[in-house]
């Protein structure tokens, strides 16, 4: 259980003032409305800044995001975020950065140090 992503499309009213990579963002953090889903990320992770620069998506979040204690594998909330940005044009690759540090361990286990690339590997099929 938690060890893959499954795709959920939603239909938003998309704000002017708000990109649309920070809108994909707020409608992780809310939670998948799939019954059969769990959520990814803690909703109380707070999105300090976001913006595109050359094909990467900078994300820059609160230090609550390393609280992820939600029954997933390691790299389920770093690839909800990375492959969800991924649909967009305009995102090849993402940096993800807590209180303007990237220097942090995501549970002990992946470094943020790094651009991460959508990953299909950890996208299941469609079951119920």
């Amino acid at each position: 259980f938690g060890e893959k992503l499954y795709p959920e499309q939603r239909s938003v009213m998309h704000n002017i003032n708000t990109s649309v990579e920070k809108m994909i963002l707020e409608e992780l953090l809310g939670g998948p409305s799939t019954p059969w889903l769990r959520p990814t990320l803690e909703s109380g992770t707070k999105i300090l800044n976001v913006s595109v620069n050359e094909n990467v998506c900078y994300i820059n979040v609160d230090s609550s995001f390393l609280n992820n204690s939600l029954e997933v594998k390691d790299y389920i909330p770093i690839y909800s975020i990375v492959n969800s940005l991924a649909t967009q044009p305009s995102v090849n690759r993402v940096q993800i950065s807590v209180n303007g540090s990237q220097d942090v361990m995501f549970r002990d286990t992946i470094s943020l140090n790094t651009m991460f690339e959508r990953n299909l590997d950890y996208v299941g099929g469609t079951e119920n």
